[in-house]
């Protein structure tokens, strides 16, 4: 009885040992490409024109990623009502599904994004994202986050309402 049972399981296991690292080589040859983040050009597109002046540009705020800040005003720098930043990575964040919060307060390492942390878009589609207005002399900081991986990649410094 327990005979042609084990027949059929070294039947089965030889079978098994043979094919699955032929289906495995083939899924792994056949898989799409790891979809990246490429690096754009600093230009604003005519949906963002609202957003017209330059307030500062900043490579420092990110010490992970390499990434060029830049805060936009939709008004004269020297009084703005409303602002937008925009995210230019320097090399292609390979991350899945990187998303964008603004935080008010600066905090230290973050496990998690707080729960009074803004989503403002993703990387990939929202090139220039505008921003809740606080009063003060610092808007608050930015938070990189992978919604695949669900990991705060990075948090950038407290990103100033105007340059010194």
């Amino acid at each position: 009885m327990i005979r042609p049972l084990r027949q059929i399981h070294r039947a089965s296991a030889i079978v098994l040992s043979v094919t699955l690292p032929i289906v495995f080589v083939a899924a792994i040859a056949l898989r799409s490409p790891t979809p990246l983040v490429a690096a754009r050009s600093g230009r604003v597109n005519s949906t963002e024109s609202a957003f017209k002046t330059l307030v500062w540009e900043k490579s420092d705020l990110w010490t992970k990623p390499v990434i060029k800040t830049r805060l936009f005003s939709d008004e004269p720098a020297s009084k703005p009502s409303r602002l937008a930043v925009q995210l230019i990575p320097d090399q292609s964040l390979t991350r899945p599904d990187v998303l964008i919060y603004w935080m008010p307060s600066v905090a230290g390492p973050l496990d998690q994004v707080p729960d009074d942390a803004v989503l403002l878009g993703s990387i990939a589609s929202h090139p220039v994202m505008p921003l809740p207005v606080s009063p003060g002399k610092t808007l608050g900081a930015l938070i990189l986050y992978s919604l695949a991986d669900h990991e705060v990649l990075a948090v950038s410094k407290s990103i100033p309402r105007t340059l010194p």
